[in-house]
């Protein structure tokens, strides 16, 4: 796989406020630390081991990237130039919280000296988190903006000149109901962006949502509700010109996300930054997950792998399968018949046999695939490949 563009993961593990959902490696910290951050990661990117190869994709991930003053995130990419050979036609994402872009920026510079600093660094895709236009429900979230903020920092994006803008939202969310959840799609639609991620809530361990839901003070929509939910994004995104290519994931025609497009396909990729996670030539790995071990290790300019695994040739195959059937297209026959030496409808005949008589998945000379019904029911699926 050595001749595919490598897909790039920089981890920006700052918040102006951690969120009751969130379980990601992020935090608030002093802007210190952050300075001292950035310098390490600046340092671990100019020892890599994989200098010279090309990269098809960059992607700001956090915590908040937008907490950082854009000269910082420059920086990052200029580095990341110096050790890889980026194409003229590379996806360049940033991830967004509309409250650090609106109006008066938390970094100390105006919006519009932030947007176009991104701009002029190369930066040609931005993702803004901004989960739902309920004001109580931002409330409940733990969100630092308004839905005010969250259409003014996309309207200022867009007249910056961004024109690939992803716009993420939450669904099942405590309290939820499905004309405030229809509202709150009828104004992201409104902003015309070019994609839609749509996620519904996953109660994640030690975070706040997870003690509520044990104290029983976390009253969430249920199990046909939150389908219901799902359908009304598919039938009214589809109505508006998307294509669902991935569980979550909708876009304009030719706007599909680049980026996660090498996660669902299980290729390479390698990430930069506190835990983040590399897979290459069949060995995943994450970096030391505290941040002040991370910087100290960073900073002496040693090895900041913290764990590694190599998959052998069923862990590669069956992780591919999962990751794959998250996809719309599904998994390619011919693409993993050159890849692995064997067709994936052949490897998992039984398996594709079982879900394809409850109408879950579907083979078809090209691929394997989730049916529409198979959809709502993919955790089971995917589950059967890697249990």
């Amino acid at each position: 796989m050595t001749d595919r563009p490598l897909a790039l993961y920089v981890h920006i593990p700052f918040c102006e406020r951690k969120c009751h959902y969130c379980d990601f490696n992020s935090g608030v910290q002093a802007p210190a630390v952050r300075d001292r951050y950035v310098a390490a990661l600046l340092r671990e990117i100019s020892g890599t081991s994989l200098a010279g190869r090309s990269a098809g994709s960059v992607f700001f991930g956090g915590g908040t990237p937008s907490v950082l003053p854009a000269s910082q995130i420059a920086g990052i990419l200029d580095a990341l130039r110096d050790q890889f050979r980026f194409g003229p036609d590379i996806e360049i994402t940033v991830e967004c919280n509309p409250g650090t872009v609106a109006s008066e920026r938390m970094a100390g510079e105006s919006t519009d000296s932030f947007l176009g600093g991104l701009l002029d660094a190369g930066v040609n895709r931005l993702s803004f988190g901004v989960q739902s236009f309920d004001p109580a429900l931002l409330t409940t979230l733990g969100r630092i903006h308004s839905p005010a903020q969250a259409e003014s920092s996309v309207r200022s994006a867009q007249a910056a000149g961004f024109d690939n803008i992803n716009v993420d939202l939450m669904f099942a969310l405590p309290g939820q109901t499905m004309p405030a959840w229809q509202e709150t799609l009828r104004r992201a639609l409104d902003l015309g962006v070019s994609h839609l991620s749509a996620y519904s809530l996953i109660v994640e361990p030690d975070t706040p949502f997870h003690l509520w839901d044990a104290e029983g003070r976390l009253p969430r929509p249920g199990e046909d509700e939150e389908a219901a939910m799902y359908q009304a994004v598919i039938d009214r995104l589809a109505a508006a010109g998307y294509e669902r290519y991935e569980v979550s994931a909708f876009a304009r025609p030719g706007r599909r996300c680049r980026h996660n497009l090498t996660y669902w396909r299980n290729e390479e990729y390698v990430g930069f930054g506190v835990g983040a996670a590399s897979y290459i030539a069949g060995e995943r790995s994450t970096r030391e997950p505290r941040l002040e071990n991370y910087i100290v290790t960073a900073e002496h300019g040693e090895d900041t792998t913290a764990e590694a695994e190599r998959l052998d040739l069923d862990g590669q195959m069956a992780e591919t399968m999962m990751m794959g059937l998250r996809l719309a297209d599904g998994v390619g026959r011919r693409a993993f018949r050159e890849r692995f030496g064997v067709d994936p409808a052949v490897q998992y005949s039984a398996v594709i046999d079982q879900f394809a008589a409850m109408g879950l998945l579907q083979r078809t000379p090209e691929a394997v695939a989730l049916t529409a019904r198979g959809f709502f029911l993919a955790n089971e699926v995917w589950e059967a490949f890697v249990g």
